[in-house]
């Protein structure tokens, strides 16, 4: 629950005046540079408060299952980990 408060501020203060710009720059920059497997066509673009809302409840679950069955059938998981 804590955690969904965070996440729900941290959108909040994306979408104030000159937020979303910085998370914008921070996302299709350093970040994906540091990654190295975004395509150069691909960028980042905030979504709506709705959309956010709507999936906060899936952040943060375990997805071991689902990343062993994939894996089964040979697809290719990327994994990312962090704060």
């Amino acid at each position: 629950k804590r955690y969904s408060k965070y996440l729900t501020s941290i959108r909040t203060r994306s979408s104030t005046p000159g937020g979303e710009d910085d998370i914008d720059t921070l996302l299709n920059g350093v970040i994906k540079k540091k990654l190295k497997i975004i395509p150069e066509n691909v960028t980042w673009g905030g979504q709506s408060n709705d959309v956010f809302n709507y999936l906060e409840g899936d952040f943060m679950k375990p997805r071991i299952d689902e990343v062993d069955q994939l894996l089964a059938k040979g697809v290719n998981v990327t994994v990312y980990n962090g704060q």
